[in-house]
């Protein structure tokens, strides 16, 4: 070992380290991403060496991350940095891979802490400097104090939050004596919803998606994205009849019949469009919360059905997923002209809205945020 000012402890490089690694990331068909699974993959095996040298009767268990052979967690790994899915006895680890040794601050994705299935025990940052051949613990931290420590930070708009690297403040010791003499039970994690088929391709979309900024539809705005997708601003209902139905007064009856109610201050949009040849349109009307509502900042209600002039898309599925779980699925019955959903979330929290054929060999799908300013 050699020892590196500032730093827990380093390990040596080995050449052979490096090529499995870069064997890995050559895998990789795109190039975006690639250097990232390639730290990967180097800090994985710079953990694995270091605990069997410091506690060979430990062991990483790398069966549920699966770096090497899954498709799924190769798409994981492209768009979350850290390792996440690693396991030394009954402990869930995470892995934050860092590019040198001289940055003060660790880049936490949100996901980690957030989306149960990526939360873990402990978070080991590791440093890793490919051309002087080494590779350090920088510090580690713990699920429940990791918590606390971003609760007052803001997030990024890349869904990531600049932690300071002394936040990080158990040692390489600390770790092995916690893995060896403390119970998961202690650190309680978030409980992993049940399983849904959709649930992790639902999150990868989640994390990869651009997501329609529906906060600033309240400043009369409409986002580039949503410009993309045809997403036209309503006015406000108004009872002056006229010779051709518009969307506004169509959605103003649709709201009476399922009889929710809607704010003065709420905002209407709607998107026509075609799925497999389908003629819909989905309404999205939302509004900001008072301070004082506990559930949440902002609330939205989307209504799917079939574009003026056609036929009930009956059979057709609507499904809401956020970070954490599957949130509602509806199907279109015979006896119904729409589907409706509403929810409610907080300032930056993201909800999928995928939308399915009858027969599912077609969907689509469009992401949902709330930034209650003119950003």
């Amino acid at each position: 070992m050699i020892s590196f000012p500032a730093l827990t402890e380093t390990l040596t490089l080995e050449l052979e380290q490096q090529q499995q690694a870069l064997d890995i990331a050559n895998q990789i068909p795109e190039q975006p991403g690639t250097l990232a699974i390639y730290l990967q993959c180097l800090a994985l095996l710079v953990f694995e060496d270091w605990l069997a040298k410091r506690e060979p009767s430990l062991q990483v268990e790398r069966a549920a991350n699966v770096l090497v052979n899954s498709e799924l967690s190769q798409a994981i790994a492209k768009v979350i940095n850290p390792v996440c899915h690693l396991q030394v006895g009954d402990f869930k680890i995470c892995l934050i891979p860092s590019f040198g040794f001289s940055d003060p601050f660790v880049t936490l994705p949100e996901a980690i802490v957030t989306i149960p299935e990526f939360t873990a025990h402990f978070y080991v940052v590791i440093a890793i400097d490919d051309d002087l051949g080494i590779a350090g613990i920088k510090g580690v931290n713990r699920y429940d104090q990791l918590v606390t420590d971003i609760s007052n930070i803001a997030i990024g708009y890349d869904q990531n939050y600049e932690l300071p690297l002394s936040r990080f403040t158990m040692s390489g010791d600390d770790l092995l004596l916690d893995l060896q003499c403390l119970s998961p039970e202690e650190i309680p994690l978030p409980e992993i919803p049940q399983a849904d088929p959709n649930y992790v391709s639902d999150v990868l979309e989640i994390l990869n998606q651009r997501a329609i900024n529906v906060g600033q539809w309240l400043y009369n705005q409409i986002d580039d994205l949503a410009q993309e997708l045809s997403w036209q601003l309503l006015p406000a209902p108004s009872p002056q009849l006229r010779f051709h139905r518009t969307p506004a007064q169509e959605l103003a009856e649709i709201i009476t019949i399922i009889d929710i109610e809607i704010p003065a201050a709420a905002v209407r949009s709607y998107r026509d469009f075609q799925l497999a040849g389908i003629p819909l349109r989905l309404y999205a009307v939302t509004w900001q919360l008072p301070q004082s509502e506990p559930e949440g900042d902002w609330s939205i209600l989307l209504i799917l059905g079939a574009s003026p002039g056609n036929t009930p898309p009956w059979g057709i599925k609507l499904r809401i997923t956020d970070y954490t779980m599957v949130l509602e699925q509806q199907e279109l019955s015979t006896n119904d002209d729409y589907l409706f959903t509403q929810f409610v979330g907080a300032n930056h929290e993201k909800f999928l809205a995928t939308i399915t054929t009858a027969d599912e060999t077609a969907q689509t799908s469009m992401l949902f945020e709330f930034k209650g300013s003119r950003e």
